[in-house]
């Protein structure tokens, strides 16, 4: 049965659960069968038909309740009640293992947990179920990142309303609290200043009756033009419910507190449209109104209104233009050097198959898009296999953009276990005329404050490293760049014999773990100019490679899963010659 097929059977069944004047809850279940009590639990069994749960009240007043999780389990209904909300996710309870343990939070004395199908007796899970004032957030990952953003357990994809105030980053994301896996889908919540060091916070948007909580943006409403109050946070994201997901609507939730609590908007969805892919809607300030891009199937609607509430629709871009091989979704609309860009995310369809970033140059009026480029020219933003999601944060100082480090081809069977996907580090942007065409292409460069963080110099790589390569009197064919450890390389090709010249990143069969998909090991390639001089700049984690031009021309982002770490870089010309100097500074 669809999920919220169940929340509305499981709402319409579990009246034997109710709230009496003093906030405590009583269950009336005819169907009683047998009841435990365990450390300050207690466990109620009714008849296990599917809609009849196990009830699961608490002797004592704890904040979370941990529940272990077994990956292959299958998910059971788990419906939490108290006096503000009832909320259904689903959650895989261990039945033979447990692999890790999850935090629910019981935000009040009094709570109720109901699981629906629940395991039997016998299944491992109860007896692991526990109540506790914290959890252990030690990292039990190999491959979690050391600079990289990473959520401290369960699923991550895209960045979701990304804002800059008073010296602080904050980053929402697409986020599975209770499994490495999809679902549940709710806005994760963390801070940062430097994009190094993170501070975890709650949850801030969870499922509700119109659906799953799937991507949007937030701005800054400082004219209270919405009439939440001035300043007031204001979230835009797609709810997405019914069979397959294929209802989605568009809500707005507000914030009076910073943005580290939303309230959602009484009279949501506030932007709606016949078509199944209807989602992830960008909000933009221009002049005296707000514009939104909601990408819709293949292209993007495009929305006026004066107080965020009320929608005018203007315009769709897209239509014949760029890539059309996916899905578009996961707008960003930004100025840089007085011209608009729109980076858009498309799955499948990247150049080098599942998911990829591509933008488009252009005018805007605040009634319609007008891209400068030919149709057929696509332009990407980042020529690795694992930026997506690409988008910006509203308020920053300067254009500033973070990306989801990974690819549906292969993101939900990634080889990590208690967390899974990480972002990529803060880039910036500047725009480039060709000269011949006159057309403008999008550079790329580090977060120069990030960047500063690398300051320690050292004599071979660590997994959290910035190796600069200096290539000059370059008359080779080709220059390779080998990352490698005992066993295990992986290999960037400045490639000269390819007409016009071309940049390569071989993820092969060498690179480490890559037997969980057959669409993991590829060869990706973009235009490098050939010249006789390079730089290239390489931001190296525990399972990535970012590699930045030097002048900016091209990136490419790199998931890799050695199975120990890269410790040493070579340069090798191939007939020909070139000098190198290799640099390599640490956090």
């Amino acid at each position: 049965m669809n999920f919220f097929k169940y929340i509305k059977k499981i709402t319409e069944l579990s009246s034997t659960i109710e709230f009496n004047e003093k906030s405590s809850l009583n269950c009336h279940s005819p169907h009683l069968f047998s009841s435990q009590r365990m450390s300050g639990i207690q466990i109620t069994r009714t008849h296990n038909d599917g809609f009849n749960p196990v009830v699961l009240k608490f002797d004592v007043a704890k904040k979370y309740l941990l529940i272990p999780i077994e990956e292959e389990a299958p998910e059971r209904p788990f419906t939490v009640i108290n006096s503000k909300y009832r909320r259904t996710f689903l959650i895989r309870l261990a039945v033979k293992k447990v692999e890790y343990n999850v935090p629910l939070e019981l935000e009040e004395a009094g709570t109720v947990v109901e699981i629906y199908k629940a395991p039997a007796e016998t299944a491992i899970g109860w007896s692991k179920l526990e109540l506790a004032d914290s959890y252990d957030t030690t990292n039990t990952d190999y491959y979690r990142p050391n600079y990289h953003f990473t959520p401290p357990f369960g699923w991550m994809n895209d960045p979701n309303g990304l804002f800059y105030l008073d010296g602080v980053y904050h980053l929402y994301y697409q986020h599975n609290p209770f499994a490495s896996t999809w679902g549940n889908m709710s806005w994760g919540h963390a801070t940062t200043k430097d994009f190094v060091h993170y501070e975890h916070h709650p949850i801030v948007l969870f499922p509700d009756e119109l659906g799953h909580i799937f991507s949007g943006s937030i701005v800054i409403d400082k004219d209270n033009t919405a009439g939440f109050g001035a300043n007031a946070v204001i979230a835009f994201y797609t709810n997405a419910g019914g069979d397959d997901y294929q209802i989605q609507t568009n809500s707005i939730a507000y914030s009076t507190d910073g943005g580290y609590t939303f309230t959602k908007y009484e009279n949501n969805p506030v932007v709606t449209f016949d078509c199944r892919d209807f989602r992830d809607p960008t909000v933009i300030r221009y002049n005296d109104q707000w514009n939104l891009f909601i990408a819709t199937g293949q292209c993007i609607r495009i929305y006026s209104s004066l107080n965020l509430k009320e929608w005018k629709y203007e315009s769709t871009f897209g239509r014949g233009i760029g890539c059309h091989d996916g899905v578009w979704e996961c707008p960003a609309v930004l100025k840089v050097d007085g011209k608009w860009v729109i980076l858009l995310n498309i799955n499948p369809g990247g150049p080098f198959g599942g998911s990829a970033t591509q933008y488009f140059v252009g005018e805007f009026d605040g009634h319609q898009f007008i891209c400068e480029s030919d149709p057929w020219n696509t332009k990407w933003m980042d020529y690795g296999r694992d930026a997506y999601a690409t988008v910006c944060f509203h308020n920053a100082p300067v254009n500033t953009a973070i990306a989801w480090m990974s690819n549906w081809d292969y993101a939900k069977i990634a080889p990590t276990h208690q967390f899974r996907s990480a972002f990529s580090i803060p880039r910036i942007f500047k725009l480039v005329e060709c000269p011949c065409s006159h057309e403008h292409y999008l550079y790329s460069y580090p977060l120069p404050s990030f960047e500063e963080k690398f300051v320690n110099k050292v004599d071979e790589l660590t997994t959290a490293c910035l190796a600069t390569v200096d290539l000059s009197k370059v008359t080779a064919k080709q220059v390779r760049i080998i990352l490698k450890n005992q066993q295990e390389e992986v290999t960037l090709v400045v490639n000269r014999e390819v007409e016009g010249g071309r940049f390569e990143f071989e993820r092969g069969l060498k690179s480490g773990l890559h037997t969980f998909s057959d669409a993991f090991c590829c060869l990706t390639h973009c235009p490098y100019q050939i010249s006789d001089h390079y730089q290239l700049k390489l931001f190296v984690d525990k399972h990535s490679v970012e590699v930045f031009d030097g002048a900016g021309s091209f990136t490419m982002t790199t998931t890799v899963f050695p199975r120990s770490p890269y410790t040493t870089i070579v340069v090798e010309p191939i007939d020909g010659e070139c000098s190198s100097t290799v640099t390599i500074k640490s956090l």
